[in-house]
């Protein structure tokens, strides 16, 4: 078992650890997602992907991933 905290009953501590397996489960989907994008970004442009919305996107990915190496 986990951690617990006095007073709390056997329903407030089930309902506690199923929300917190679903924020674990939320934030590797989340990771996931970034990462799949990140991979996305940095795929080289061809003739069919010069749309301005894909270019601007690629040139601000790199402009902050500049950005927080410096930081």
């Amino acid at each position: 078992m986990g951690v617990t905290f006095p007073n709390e009953s056997p329903e407030y501590r089930a309902a506690r650890n199923t929300l917190l397996q679903r924020e674990v489960a939320l934030r590797r989907e989340m990771e996931t997602v970034a990462a799949e994008v990140n991979w996305r970004l940095n795929l080289p442009l061809d003739e069919k992907s010069t749309r301005r919305c894909d270019i601007v996107s690629r040139k601000m990915h790199r402009t902050y991933n500049a950005a927080t190496a410096l930081s």
